[in-house]
């Protein structure tokens, strides 16, 4: 399954719907949404849109795995997310997830900063082990 296949077919998980109904309610083909899950085509941006407005999540998260409108600021507290009804976080319009699926999607996506934090100290202790050999870092 493409990327793309998974994240919809998440997506169809979370919000318990087949693909039959979301082709009907996106007004995709159905066989164009079971050739995505499967693996064989990347739906075109008419259709991509389609998807995305039905799910309700942003069709660069969709297609990409990323969102490029959304840009969270550093909370004071986890309280401020818990509260903030208007964000998306991983394609999910968050006012529309329960307590409990909040608190969720913030754990994972915790995890994900813990794991790229851990990965920028390794490339750093490397470097400076690096350089207290004296070993010579090229550009390029």
């Amino acid at each position: 399954m493409s990327e793309i296949g998974e994240r919809l077919q998440d997506l169809l998980n979370k919000k318990r719907y087949i693909p039959a109904h979301l082709a009907k309610e996106s007004g995709v083909d159905e066989s164009v949404i079971s050739r995505i899950l499967k693996h064989n085509c990347i739906p075109h941006r008419k259709n991509m849109k389609k998807l995305a407005e039905f799910l309700q999540v942003d069709p660069e998260w969709l297609r990409r795995g990323v969102i490029i409108d959304e840009v969270l600021e550093e909370p004071k507290s986890s309280a401020n997310y818990l509260s903030n009804s208007s964000f998306v976080l991983d394609g999910v319009e968050y006012k529309r997830l329960t307590d409990a699926e909040k608190v969720e999607v913030l754990l994972v996506q915790n995890n994900r900063l813990m794991g790229m934090l851990e990965k920028q100290i390794s490339s750093i202790n490397i470097l400076v082990r690096n350089l207290e050999s004296g070993a010579t870092i090229k550009n390029g």
